[in-house]
């Protein structure tokens, strides 16, 4: 039956429906076969469904309780609960959902999440199936309002946005448990909404019921574009223990957030500060098993040997997790002893590591050309550990080519390396 559906095979959906076969049978998950009609876009076959079975239309999605915990909460907010005609504005499917709010679907129906169909449809790239529901009152209610903007906000659709706040939605209110508009879209990454809600007037120094402020939720979130958006907006002091949190980078850190991280060190945040707990960023970065993070921090002169806040070392802290970041932290113990024996400055520690997000980094704000306490230029360091990639980086950020350096072989093979990919 559910194959008839999904196909759109009239005739034999007709055919075993006269063979007596259900129409309640569920599909593993959780659905009738009006509801797979409806996600395929099959027309007939709803109608067809709908005259062997009146009540069909209102038939919600069940998900069995085993495979709840594996869906994710946007697909539970939709799926749990839903009838035919969630499912079509979900999809943004305008002609089914005319076809079944003409079949007297109910519009007031709610998930088990409370969503009525124009919330979800607020959630659709296009206002099309939104807009059916403007004649009804409920389209005014502030409880499906909010709704329709958590929907809207959670997919950045703009347009939605703005048409839902122009219903008489104040920009600061609380749309979803206690959280502003702004602040969701923070949660959220929604780089669109954002920027509109700053432009009406949005506060974002306001504290969410956790006690973040929307620039603190942006941090954790994975739009870099959007966190941008509200560092420059706000101007803040980067170092600066936030709402009595920790400062922004302890937060980009311990989400895990590389490009945010890269973005604060470029603008000379402090990778050694520590939160209101005692932490600096480095312990954060190895509890949360967070590998490149925590090797660009130590490559870019984190403290290898500040003890966190539970009076633990990094290794200490490291035991519990996966070898690669145990192979991070001794890898970088051992160039870091290497660096202190050759009297390394930051640059030349960032160069002996290897990693080349810490030399491109900190060769944007740091002298290429310094030497180091043995007389080594970062050319040269980069030349005898082999390492072509941050010869290259060195020499685009400005480098100069001293004699031992040129005539080295090494050199030659890298230089030479460069011509031939310039050609």
């Amino acid at each position: 039956m559910h194959t008839a559906a999904q196909f759109g095979n009239v005739a034999l959906l007709n055919l075993f429906a006269a063979k007596g076969v259900s129409l309640e049978e569920r599909d593993q998950q959780g659905m009738l076969p009006i509801h797979v009609a409806v996600y395929a876009g099959n027309m007939e076959t709803v109608q067809a469904i709908a005259s062997l079975q009146k009540e069909a239309l209102e038939a919600v999605v069940e998900i069995p309780e085993e495979d709840r915990e594996e869906k994710t909460e946007k697909e539970s907010s939709f799926l749990q609960g839903a009838t035919p005609l969630h499912l079509a504005a979900h999809g943004n499917q305008l002609i089914m959902a005319q076809l079944l709010m003409q079949q007297k679907a109910n519009v007031t129906a709610e998930t088990k999440l409370g969503d009525v169909p124009f919330s979800l449809a607020a959630g659709t790239a296009t206002r099309g199936v939104m807009d059916l529901f403007s004649p009804y009152k409920l389209t005014r209610d502030p409880k499906v309002l909010f709704s329709a903007l958590v929907r809207a906000i959670t997919h950045d659709n703009i347009d939605n946005v703005i048409d839902l706040y122009q219903r008489g939605v104040p920009v600061d209110t609380e749309i979803m448990n206690g959280f502003t508009g702004l602040q969701w879209a923070s949660l959220q990454g929604a780089l669109q909404a954002t920027q509109w809600l700053l432009q009406q007037g949005a506060d974002p120094l306001y504290p969410c019921p956790t006690g973040e402020d929307a620039l603190q939720l942006a941090a954790a979130n994975s739009c870099g574009e959007q966190f941008v958006l509200l560092l420059r907006y706000i101007e803040p002091d980067l170092d600066e223990i936030r709402n009595d949190k920790e400062p922004l980078l302890h937060t980009a850190v311990k989400a895990g957030r590389l490009n945010h991280v890269v973005y604060l060190m470029k603008n000379f945040t402090n990778i050694n500060a520590t939160d209101c707990k005692g932490d600096l960023p480095i312990h954060l970065a190895v509890q949360n098993g967070h590998h490149a993070v925590a090797a660009l921090l130590l490559a870019c002169g984190a403290d290898p040997d500040a003890l966190s806040a539970n009076g633990k070392t990094l290794l200490e802290l490291a035991s519990d997790k996966d070898e690669m970041m145990q192979k991070t932290l001794h890898d970088s113990i051992k160039w870091l002893k290497e660096s202190i024996l050759r009297k390394n400055i930051r640059i030349h520690a960032a160069v002996r590591s290897g990693n080349l997000l810490a030399v491109r980094l900190l060769s944007q704000s740091e002298d290429v050309n310094q030497k180091n306490g043995a007389g080594e230029t970062l050319l040269k360091v980069a030349e005898s550990l082999g390492n072509a990639e941050a010869f290259r980086l060195l020499l685009q950020a400005g480098a100069a080519l001293d004699e031992k350096v040129i005539a080295s072989p090494k050199t030659n093979r890298i230089t030479n390396s460069e011509k031939k990919e310039s050609l």
